[in-house]
């Protein structure tokens, strides 16, 4: 399904382990947003999170962080093997405590006017030779059900 989508061209896929799952199309865009830990608290605990509204205690909230951080970590590394803080695995690596999110958001659409991450033939073909592998996958596991 990701890969249909991303196929579509001109998409934004926000976490759930899209970005290791298209880490070899040349032409997709990794950015990791990170933020000192501290300053992840103070925000939850002013603004809430996860639809729960701020504000929080500071305990509420590290337990908010301490919780997506370890989830996302265990969920990168069974699924990919990978660590994803890794900064080798994304494109472009941003500081929300130092550059704020509209500026970053600058910063990614300059990278995709650049040019730099237009889509080539090989990496639409990589692409495309994902999506069918993916769908290929899926009937498998879907016949051994049967």
């Amino acid at each position: 399904m990701v890969y249909d989508v991303a196929l579509r061209d001109n998409v934004v896929f926000l976490g759930r382990g899209t970005g290791m799952l298209l880490r070899d199309v040349d032409h997709a865009i990794g950015v990791l947003l990170t933020c000192p830990r501290p300053t992840r608290v103070a925000r939850i605990m002013e603004r809430g999170a996860g639809g729960r509204p701020g504000p929080m205690t500071k305990e509420q909230a590290d337990e908010i962080v301490r919780r997506a951080d370890r989830d996302r970590a265990n969920y990168h590394r069974y699924l990919f093997q990978v660590d994803w803080l890794d900064p080798v695995l994304h494109s472009v690596v941003m500081n929300t405590a130092v550059i704020e999110i509209p500026a970053a958001v600058d910063v990614v659409i300059k990278m995709i006017e650049s040019g730099a991450y237009d889509p080539t033939p090989t990496s639409r073909a990589r692409l495309e030779q994902l999506a069918r592998q993916s769908k290929e996958e899926a009937d498998r596991l879907v016949g051994r059900r049967r």
